[in-house]
């Protein structure tokens, strides 16, 4: 009846809590300020509470995981959804997909490389001080830590681009999913919880809803579960009840289902009846997020006698926040959905968690029951020591054949009609189908055994597994027998032997000094010695476990374990290892992942073959297997990024730009290599140094599916480009070459130590003043390029070949080696007599093409003198004009206006009345007379008409004078601009097809300076005197007469700086960064 009062209590307090959220809050709060000024954040009265939801898994059901996302679409007031994900693997990303199945719109995914529970703990352990011991010092480190955390939070939210705000266009991101590298529950509660404080504080939302990934909601389930505790100010969380969703699975879920219905609603609300709830059920909790940046950090690293748990989350959590002054209520009235075990065993293991759970909390903190009302206190005795009594009294009863208590069977048929009755009447959940039915056989399928769980969850309180596998199809598959012994365990099996103990003699009736010893003495040397013994098995079963581990990693013949027995240590020597990649070409293991892969820390190496070498032995200390970790590999630096890039990954121009400038203290998890376009994760990373002793320490991972590249590939440091193809027509229906083709490019590493600055010419302001250009052989402008490559071709090679290879030797191309179907023909192309203009140029004009065919040319870095003159704008547009290449419409007006060549009509005009009037005079005169003034005005007229026509050549010669000048001074073009115009001129002129681009001939004009080096000079002093006066006041006369001579190398040579230019203005090219690092380390040790 007790039980049932407080039921009714709490479920009125409830409902008081909620009316008084619509109550409009007095002027001046009175009691806490903090608390009062939360409960007037509540918004004004009949306003739906405002809240979000972090929904948390591992390896989920995909059906289950989006049934449970479904039922949250149905929810009012949910401004924002996180979901976290327990793992990133392949067997992980369902949950991924049926997320982004569920939410296609307004959602977002996120991959973190290390969980944030981790970095807390990590960042901990530097801010802490081993003289720090008052508990004020402690909390501060606490709370920096969760405000670290919090900032690397929006760090990674701003990193990924996750606008918030839904007044954005598209409404902003509402819906978040979040994965991590899979450790426990309790790392993505904390991940999740971190993210939802900072995504909290963005959309000023006060309540989060916790849940996890088998958890259906209804659509009543957070509202009233949050007005519950929005209208209680001093309320820092709630639980609502549950139901089972999964009823009809199986005979045991049915028993479930009839076990919640009759234990759940009464057991929660006694201990509730006072105003506290000692759980918080995990798939159905409500908090108040302010309250968590002060408790999140002591319950993630919470320690029960030195070892660390995982399995007591909900609890643990519940217990931080009454440890606070903050109350947690049950709200009875409202249901979420659950899922159940279907099986009897994971049933089991389920019960045996949670007691281990209720264990640790009701005994380890027993400050929390000061706190709190006695009802509280009387619940949990209740709660604990009830299974216990029963226990005993049975193996009382079978000892000594007699009763330990008085039991009545008519009172516990009493005790159980009415409470069946009450929750008929009063419980929300109107119980399974055939509820009646099924009630007996709940009652016994869950007291029966409850007796040894209470007794085995006790025995085995430290037990830190979870227990039971996964819904998904990978995980329910998992059945051998390595974990037949961990079921065994985690079920437990009782054994119990009666000894008969007789008296081998009677006591006198004085008592002695060796009675003293034998009944004081002998117990409390025993109780001594227990530790020890307890230090002692525990080194040996972990001695144990470490050898079974090093068997199944196949580490155990090279290595050598020995156990510190008094201490409950385990030693472990390890081999440390020197490696370097296996042969490219001989060893078909290059490019195959090891098959004895060590999954230990620490040997992340050993995904892949390579040259072994031990160079020495490296001890571990060991309490747990947890800690076990294999030493790293040393490694030369250049030969593992060489050996990464040959296998296809891609370097992150973000990590080396940190490596660069950070060094050592970069953080933890930054990606320096990643896999190929398109595909997620991280090659190579910052790991934590072990020993590193002043080393780079990184973490290498690569999946079978990234293998993009093999033998028949590219060796690395060459570059391949194929020769533009025939087949496309031109307009007057000459054949011409087809769209070129692209770069295969790999990367040459172990040469970049001694990359220098190019070699350029010294510029002085003396070499602008050009006065006289070399004999240089002309390009004809009607010849297409396709021609001159052919015929290029058929001097210098005998063999047919359709591409060629080179690498580079230093800064330089010395060389390029011809091939046909991708294999050498044996016949060479020297490339020094190009000159060292031509050839730099060749090498940048190549990178940048790599870097927009997406494989670049990491091992070279393009000079800065050649990106600052590509970013200027050198070329006047009345230069343009004048070569033909751009009308005087298509540029800004640069020019004066051209004289007058014609007689103005006043000038006519008064031309012809003098002649008129000349006429007139030489008819009134005799005929000698006339004739001859005849002749003087026709002398007179011609010399007239010569002089102006002098005068007209003179100011036509001074008008083109002129108009050189001012289009050496006009406005000068962007290099793209000028380009664009070259292109079309020569499409104009059918030089190239029409379809040609900037990249198009660029690669086109690369293939013609290796055939035809007269033609690969020529364009390198076109360039070199474009840089010139780019770069020292401008263009000279002398030197647009060049231009004007060698229009078509122009336009070649246009084509090479403007795709210099496009690469120069797009991303960084992480060359240079990686280049520094590799001088910076030589050796890095990879773990």
């Amino acid at each position: 009846m007790i039980s049932i009062f407080v039921a009714e209590y709490n479920r009125w307090a409830n409902e008081k809590r909620r009316s008084k959220l619509h109550e409009t809050p007095p002027s001046t709060p009175t009691g806490d300020v903090e608390k009062a000024l939360m409960a007037m954040q509540n918004g004004p009265p009949g306003e739906i509470t405002r809240c979000m939801a972090a929904i948390v898994g591992y390896r989920e059901d995909p059906d289950l995981f989006y049934r449970a996302l479904e039922s949250y679409k149905a929810t009012e007031g949910l401004d924002f959804t996180l979901v976290g994900v327990d793992g990133d693997q392949a067997a992980d990303m369902d949950m991924v997909r049926v997320f982004q199945m569920v939410y296609p719109k307004n959602s977002a995914v996120i991959h973190l490389d290390e969980p944030f529970g981790e970095i807390a703990m990590r960042t901990y352990s530097k801010l802490v001080d081993p003289d720090m011991c008052s508990p004020e010092d402690i909390e501060y480190c606490n709370e920096l830590t969760i405000a670290h955390c919090c900032q690397l939070a929006r760090e990674i939210l701003r990193e990924h681009d996750i606008q918030l705000d839904k007044t954005q266009p598209g409404g902003g991101i509402t819906k978040l999913c979040i994965y991590e590298p899979h450790m426990h529950k309790k790392a993505i509660m904390f991940t999740s919880f971190i993210f939802s404080i900072v995504i909290s504080e963005v959309l000023d939302v006060e309540f989060m809803w916790s849940s996890d990934s088998d958890t259906i909601v209804l659509p009543d389930s957070l509202q009233k579960t949050i007005a519950t505790v929005a209208g209680d100010e001093n309320a820092g969380g709630a639980s609502s009840g549950l139901i089972v969703h999964n009823e009809h699975d199986s005979l045991w879920t049915k028993l479930g289902s009839a076990v919640y219905w009759c234990e759940l609603y009464l057991t929660r609300s006694t201990s509730a009846s006072s105003g506290t709830s000692d759980c918080q059920s995990g798939p159905s909790t409500v908090f108040r997020i302010s309250t968590l940046p002060g408790v999140l950090y002591c319950w993630y690293t919470q320690k029960v006698l030195g070892k660390r748990m995982i399995v007591n989350e909900d609890r643990h959590l519940t217990t931080n926040l009454l440890l606070r002054g903050w109350t947690v209520t049950y709200v009875s009235d409202t249901l979420t959905a659950t899922d159940t075990p279907t099986t009897l065993s994971r049933w089991l293991l389920q019960q045996v968690r949670w007691g281990r759970a209720t264990h640790i909390e009701t005994f380890q903190q027993p400050k929390v029951y000061l706190l709190n009302h006695p009802v509280f206190f009387w619940a949990a005795m209740k709660r604990e020591v009830g299974p216990l009594i029963v226990f005993f009294s049975i193996l009382y009863y079978l000892i000594t054949g007699h009763p330990f208590v008085y039991f009545c069977w008519w009172d516990l048929v009493f005790r159980a009609g009415y409470t069946i009755i009450y929750n008929w009447l009063r419980n929300p959940d109107r119980g399974p189908t055939n509820g009646f039915a099924w009630i007996v056989p709940a009652l016994l399928f869950y007291n029966l055994p409850l007796p040894a769980i209470q007794v085995w969850s006790m025995a085995t309180v430290l037990e830190g597994g979870w227990g039971t596998t996964m819904r998904s199809n990978g995980e329910m598959s998992k059945q051998n027998q390595s974990q037949l012994w961990k079921r065994w365990h985690d079920l437990g099996r009782a054994a119990v032997r009666r000894t008969p103990v007789r008296k081998s003699r009677r006591m006198n009736n004085g008592t002695s000094a060796t009675d003293i010893i034998t009944y004081i003495g002998i117990p409390l040397a025993v109780l001594g010695v227990l530790p020890i013994l307890y230090s002692f098995i525990r080194a040996i079963v972990v001695q144990r476990s470490i050898r079974r581990t090093l068997y199944r990693h196949g580490l155990l013949d090279s290595s050598i374990t020995r156990g510190s027995l008094m201490e409950g240590i385990v030693e472990v020597e390890l081999p440390r290892c020197t490696i370097t990649p296996l042969d490219r070409d001989e060893d078909p293991e290059y490019w195959k992942l090891n098959s004895h892969q060590v999954f230990l820390k620490g040997g992340s190496w050993s995904v892949f073959n390579w040259n072994t070498l031990v160079t020495g032995r490296q001890l571990v200390r060991c309490q747990y297997k947890d800690e076990l970790r294999v030493p790293e590999a040393d490694i030369d630096f250049e030969d593992l990024i060489a050996f990464l890039l040959d296998r296809g990954a891609i370097p992150d121009p973000k990590g080396w730009r940190l490596l660069k400038s950070i060094g050592l203290w970069t953080p933890t998890g930054t990606a320096l290599l990643l896999p190929p376009r398109g595909m997620p994760g991280t090659v190579l990373k910052v790991a934590t140094p072990d020993n590193a002793d002043g080393l780079l320490s990184l973490q290498v991972n690569w999946k079978t599916e990234w293998d993009t590249r093999g033998s028949f590939s590219l060796p690395p440091f060459w570059v391949r480009l194929k020769q533009p193809g025939c087949g496309k027509l031109l307009a007057d229906g000459k054949e011409t070459m087809g769209e070129p083709e692209t770069f295969e490019i790999q990367d040459d590493l172990t040469e970049s130590q001694e990359t220098h600055e190019p070699r350029t010419q010294d510029i002085s302001r003396d070499s602008t003043l050009v006065t006289e250009t070399e004999t240089t052989p002309e390009i004809s402008a009607s010849q297409p390029l396709v021609k001159l490559i052919e015929e290029g071709k058929l001097h210098i090679t005998t063999t047919p070949n359709d591409s060629f290879r080179f690498k580079l030797d230093g800064n330089r191309v010395q060389k390029v080696l011809f091939e046909d179907e991708e294999l050498p023909t044996g016949e060479i192309r020297e490339m020094a007599s190009a000159g060292d203009t031509a050839n730099i140029w060749f090498i940048s004009a190549a990178s940048s093409l790599s870097q927009s065919l997406e494989c670049e040319l990491w091992n070279f870095t393009i000079p800065n003198q050649i990106t600052s003159f590509v970013k200027r704008k050198s070329v006047p547009c009345g230069v343009m004009v004048l070569l033909g290449i751009l009308n005087d419409d298509d540029v800004p007006p640069w020019s004066s206006p051209p004289p007058s060549l014609h007689e103005s009509a006043h000038e006519m005009g008064e031309r012809m009345r003098k002649d008129m009037y000349e006429r007139q005079l030489e008819s009134a005169m005799p005929p000698a007379q006339a004739a001859e003034a005849r002749r003087v005005r026709m002398m007179r007229s011609a010399n007239e008409f010569h002089n102006q026509h002098i005068a007209r050549q003179k100011a036509l010669q001074e008008y083109e004078d002129r108009r050189l000048i001012e289009a050496i001074q006009s406005s000068r073009l962007e290099n793209g601009t000028v380009a664009q115009a070259t292109l079309a001129y020569l499409v104009a002129e059918k030089v190239v097809p029409e379809e040609y681009t900037i990249k198009d001939l660029a690669i086109a004009v690369l293939y013609l300076m290796v055939v035809d080096n007269a033609k690969a000079k020529l364009i390198g002093d076109i360039l070199e005197r474009w840089a010139l006066w780019s770069q020292f006041g401008g263009m000279q006369k002398v030197q647009l007469e060049l231009l004007i001579k060698n229009k078509v190398a122009f336009c070649y040579a246009a084509a090479l700086v403007a795709v210099v230019y496009h690469a120069e203005s797009g991303d960084s090219n992480p060359s240079t960064d990686m280049l520094e690092c590799l001088k910076s380390w030589k050796r890095v040790r990879l773990g």
